[in-house]
């Protein structure tokens, strides 16, 4: 089922994440600019999913998957900015898949989507 979102449809289906020539990387200011639009709705993580064998993406723990999309397509289309709209460009034409954390939360990552370089580095996660 389409997710509307901006002026493009998110598709939850599966797709081939070996892949490369499809991957996109954010930039650093495309990342603080979804780390703002998140706000305290949802945390942005290096995931690696299924099937994925190691391979790290763009993830959104947030307590509702449902809600997170919804929440970060309204903070989008509210602070229209160069940054959100590449954003909107790359989300709405990214596939995105979901997993249960457990009753609290979930993730919704976006295989195809990597975050910059250096940004929630296992090392930055080990010094906190």
């Amino acid at each position: 089922m389409p997710i509307q979102f901006g002026h493009g449809t998110m598709r939850k289906q599966n797709i081939n994440i070996n892949e490369r020539e499809r991957m996109t990387q954010l930039t650093q200011e495309e990342y603080e600019t979804l780390d703002d639009c998140l706000g305290s709705f949802g945390e942005i993580a290096r995931y690696s999913g299924r099937a994925m064998y190691g391979g790290e993406c763009l993830g959104i723990i947030a307590d509702n998957e449902e809600r997170a999309l919804f929440n970060l397509g309204i903070a989008l289309m509210d602070d229209v900015t160069p940054e959100t709209k590449s954003l909107v460009k790359i989300l709405t034409r990214a596939e995105f898949r979901s997993d249960n954390m457990g009753r609290d939360s979930a993730v919704v990552y976006f295989p195809s989507i990597q975050l910059p370089d250096g940004v929630l580095a296992e090392d930055d996660e080990d010094e906190e």
